[in-house]
C-alpha cells in the first residue's frame, strides 16, 4: 500500500494517511475474528463458496453472523442473499426457497448511516417485491418493528405479531398493517408467552392464537448446569 502527500499540505495528509492505518489495523481485526468464528462454526468442513449449494431438497442452511459488526453483518447477508436472489432469477437454482431474516430490522433498517446497510436494505425490500414472481419467499423476524424498513414490510401480505410494549412499535404496526385495528392494537401489550395475533391473508380476520410449545428447546437447555459444566471440564 503507497500513500502519496503533497508538500503543501504534508501535515493534514499525514494525519489524514495515519487515520486511514487505524481504519485497516481495525477490519484486519476483524477479518481475522471472521476467520477464526469460520473455523470454529465449520468444525472443520469448508464452508460452501458457491451459494447455492445452500440451496438443497429438505435442507436448512444455516448463517450464524453472532458476534460479528452490523455492518459486517449486513455486507454477509447482502452477499449471499444476492447470489440465491439472481441464481432463482436467472434459472441456475432449480428449487424454490424461503429466506427467513432473524434480527430483520439490523439488515432491513428504516434508516442506517451505513452503506452495507443501506444496500442490504434495498436488497431486502427487492425480494420482498419481486421474489414471489421467482419462487423466493421471505420471512422477516424482528423485536422492533418500528426499526424495519416499511416498504419491505409493508410487501409482507401475512403476520405473525407476538407481544409488542414499546409505543412506537404498537404504532408502527397499526400503521402499517391495514388488518391490525384499534381493538387489535390495545390486545399487544397484554399478550401472554407464546400468544400470537395472526392477521393478513393467511387469515379470513384477525384471530388470536396460542402458539404450541416446542417439544424440544436444544441440547444445551435441556441439560442440567452441573452436567454441563462437568462434561466442560
Amino acid at each position: 500500500m503507497i500513500f502519496f502527500f503533497q508538500a503543501e499540505n504534508g501535515i493534514r495528509d499525514a494525519q489524514e494517511s495515519r487515520g486511514l492505518v487505524d481504519v485497516y489495523k481495525r477490519q484486519a481485526v476483524s477479518l481475522r475474528e471472521m476467520e477464526k468464528r469460520n473455523r470454529l462454526l465449520s468444525k472443520g468442513i469448508d464452508l460452501p463458496t458457491d451459494a447455492s449449494k445452500l440451496i438443497s431438497k429438505g435442507q436448512i442452511s444455516v448463517i450464524g453472523l453472532g458476534g460479528y459488526t452490523p455492518d459486517i453483518q449486513a455486507g454477509i447477508y447482502s452477499l449471499v442473499a444476492d447470489k440465491l436472489f439472481n441464481g432463482k432469477v436467472a434459472d441456475s437454482i432449480k428449487l424454490p426457497f424461503v429466506i427467513i431474516l432473524e434480527e430483520a430490522h439490523r439488515f432491513a433498517p428504516n434508516r442506517s448511516e451505513e452503506d452495507s446497510q443501506n444496500q442490504s436494505m434495498q436488497l431486502t425490500r427487492q425480494i420482498a417485491q419481486e421474489g414471489r414472481k421467482f419462487g423466493v419467499g421471505l420471512i422477516l423476524i424482528s423485536q422492533r418493528p418500528s426499526r424495519l424498513d416499511e416498504t419491505a414490510l409493508s410487501q409482507c401480505n401475512s403476520f405473525v405479531i407476538m407481544r409488542l410494549i414499546n409505543p412506537a412499535d404498537q404504532k408502527f404496526v397499526r400503521t402499517v398493517i391495514e388488518t391490525v385495528g384499534e381493538e387489535e392494537a390495545k390486545l399487544l401489550p397484554d399478550l401472554d408467552i407464546g400468544e400470537a395475533l395472526i392477521c393478513g391473508q393467511c387469515v379470513q380476520f384477525p384471530i388470536l392464537v396460542k402458539i404450541k410449545s416446542p417439544d424440544s428447546r436444544g441440547e444445551k437447555q435441556e441439560k442440567d448446569l452441573i452436567q454441563l459444566v462437568a462434561e466442560a471440564r
